[in-house]
């Protein structure tokens, strides 16, 4: 479980959120693995403030020692630490959802994408996406971005 520790060097006027999510996205602070001394943490996406928020309704964000809120503001000194959960595996089934193909061989393929169609599952919307059609449609569909997310290019 990666663990992200951040000292405050200035005074923000800024919600705790937003410090964070920002100072996150700036590479500040360091990132370490609660797991083994020696395992090398993942180049991990910047977070976004919504999941800071719920992050935050879990008690993974302290300031201090102390769950904190997003609507705190941050003051030199504070020690900021957010202990990220492992993500988990979603479970991939193929649908047969209809998709028009403008393009296709065995390194690409072109789809015209209906509006509304949801590209990656997430955690609300866990089936019904392009991501399942493909993996119907497309029997080596690439992992370019993982399991969860496969090579789709948008």
């Amino acid at each position: 479980m990666p663990l992200w520790t951040w000292i405050v060097e200035d005074d923000s006027a800024e919600r705790a959120d937003r410090s964070i999510a920002d100072a996150i996205a700036a590479g500040l602070g360091t990132w370490e693995s609660e797991t083994r001394d020696d395992e090398a943490v993942p180049d991990l996406p910047p977070i976004s403030r919504s999941r800071l928020q719920a992050l935050m309704g879990e008690s993974r964000v302290q300031v201090n020692g102390k769950p904190c809120s997003a609507a705190i503001r941050l003051v030199l000194g504070d020690t900021v630490r957010v202990d990220l959960p492992e993500p988990e595996p979603l479970e991939l089934v193929p649908e047969n959802i209809p998709l028009e193909f403008l393009y296709q061989d065995e390194h690409i393929a072109v789809v015209n994408k209906p509006a509304g169609l949801t590209v990656h599952p997430s955690s609300t919307q866990r089936s019904g996406t392009l991501v399942h059609a493909l993996l119907y449609h497309l029997k080596d569909l690439s992992g370019v971005g993982g399991v969860q997310r496969p090579g789709i290019v948008h």
